[in-house]
């Protein structure tokens, strides 16, 4: 998870947002990422982790999105 955070949210172009993210955001649950911080990824036990996994990893908790252009109409 601390590897995905780093990838996903860290070394991402639009990373440093986070600051930013945190100014805005004072009180609404926009001011945290949803992965969390590495503070608290360092605080998770392996048990933590995988009862994580195993609630939210699964293939009935999966959503896809469809988007696409209407094409026009004559």
């Amino acid at each position: 998870m601390k590897e995905e955070r780093r990838v996903g949210v860290e070394n991402s172009p639009y990373g440093r947002s986070l600051k930013t993210r945190r100014r805005r955001f004072t009180v609404h649950p926009y001011k945290h990422t949803t992965i969390g911080s590495m503070e608290d990824l360092n605080k998770a036990t392996l048990p933590d982790v995988r009862e994580f996994h195993d609630t939210f990893y699964r293939p009935d908790n999966a959503t896809m999105v469809i988007a696409g252009i209407h094409p026009a109409q004559p």
